[in-house]
């Protein structure tokens, strides 16, 4: 899967994992692209959060949240290279 995109690595570990499996993704990108994946995910059994990153992580967890999707903003207590925390903001 190296070369494929996101959501298509996101919809083939319904094959790989059990349903059940909590799948957390820690993203600074614009989630959208994907999010039909994820909420597939989330339909079959898997529980699926998303935690969103940089200036515009409140905006990226409030469309994961519209289709369904448990999102939370989240800030680190450092760049990411050197952070010891996640602090959860919204």
């Amino acid at each position: 899967f190296p070369s494929a995109t996101f959501g298509v690595l996101l919809g083939g570990l319904a094959r790989l994992i059990r349903p059940g499996t909590q799948l957390v993704v820690l993203t600074v990108r614009d989630p959208r692209p994907w999010l039909a994946s994820a909420r597939r995910l989330a339909r079959s059994g898997f529980a699926v959060e998303v935690l969103t990153l940089g200036d515009a992580a409140a905006e990226h967890a409030r469309a994961a949240r519209r289709v369904g999707i448990v999102a939370r903003a989240v800030r680190l207590d450092a760049t990411w290279r050197e952070s010891r925390a996640l602090e959860l903001v919204g």
